[in-house]
């Protein structure tokens, strides 16, 4: 489908998926899709389809090298690991101006799962986006089980299945808290 795909698999912790896109970001690459999923041993498995930022396979052993390097950085120091984010969106070329405008919108709804509270952002994609949503979800207190990412030309629809830290949906309260929040920062 001309993206390279790169999976990771670990015992999941909050904000790890964050910490991955970030890294992925950070190190010039384009998420075009990601899928996440959280096994019931507690293996959470990763897989992002990305090109190098000018819509090409990554095929650099060293390019893969500095995203390892990103990902200790993010444990070692958070800080510099979101200067690296900073810097690669400051030096990403602009994003096209999107065509469907109208159909922005974020969703956050119980009625999806029987599980897990459904979020779906639909935005102009930018360099981070999968990262500042994800890492959004995380300063809110939440836990990803399932994310599905899809960008389309210059649209992204990313959708994420969380839970609070301890296992449940959200209420109707912090729904539309999480809702607002996001609106204000995506849309």
């Amino acid at each position: 489908r001309g993206v390279t795909a790169w999976t990771a698999a670990a015992l999941d912790r909050p904000g790890a998926f964050a910490q991955l896109a970030g890294a992925l970001s950070a190190a010039g690459f384009t998420i075009v899709s990601a899928e996440a999923t959280t096994r019931a041993d507690g293996v959470a498995v990763d897989t992002f389809h990305v090109t190098d930022g000018r819509g090409r396979l990554v095929r650099e052993p060293r390019r893969w090298a500095r995203v390892d390097r990103l990902i200790a950085l993010a444990e070692s120091d958070p800080e510099a690991f979101e200067r690296a984010i900073d810097q690669a969106r400051r030096s990403a070329p602009p994003t096209p101006n999107p065509g469907a405008m109208e159909l922005q919108r974020v969703v956050v709804t119980n009625e999806a799962s029987d599980r897990a509270t459904v979020v779906e952002v639909v935005t102009p994609d930018r360099p981070g986006l999968v990262y500042d949503i994800a890492r959004t979800l995380y300063e809110f207190g939440l836990d990803l089980s399932v994310a599905r990412i899809a960008t389309r030309q210059d649209l992204a629809s990313d959708t994420f299945y969380v839970v609070d830290r301890r296992g449940r949906r959200l209420g109707l309260r912090r729904q539309r808290a999480l809702r607002a929040e996001l609106q204000r920062r995506f849309v």
